[in-house]
């Protein structure tokens, strides 16, 4: 597993981040943006669904949007041996079900573990429909 993240940040991280103009308009649209710190100080990533879902990214840029954005964070937001997580707030306003970008999702999940593992502390849904919450009260 070591030698999975160290060929990965040696080899895809800096060709991911090699054009950052073209993941600003995220950051600027309100898409993925930092707001402020917890009490424990680690940073708050706020990620509103309903936008980044009418973005329509494909699966390679839905990754290269979320390696900038824990690059970006890991590097300007957090403090080795002290401050080395975060916490996600994913906004589900005004978000269908058939919304829900279902294929980008099942290419985050294993990326995640092995590029940004142990990134997230915690995760918060916010603003979630109805019929999720009900979904998810019969499980």
């Amino acid at each position: 597993m070591l030698a999975k993240v160290q060929d990965w940040l040696r080899d895809d991280l800096p060709a991911r981040l090699a054009n950052l103009e073209k993941w600003r308009p995220f950051m600027e649209d309100g898409v993925v943006y930092a707001h402020g710190r917890d009490k424990q100080m680690r940073p708050i990533l706020h990620i509103n669904l309903k936008k980044l879902g009418e973005a329509e990214l494909d699966n390679e840029s839905m990754l290269g949007l979320t390696d900038y954005v824990y690059s970006h964070l890991t590097f300007n937001a957090m403090v080795p041996g002290s401050i080395e997580q975060c916490i996600v707030i994913y906004d589900c306003a005004d978000i269908s079900l058939s919304d829900v970008p279902v294929s980008a999702i099942r290419a985050m999940v294993p990326h995640g573990t092995v590029a940004w593992k142990t990134r997230n502390t915690m995760a918060f849904y916010i603003n979630v429909p109805w019929l999720a919450r009900a979904l998810f009260a019969l499980l």
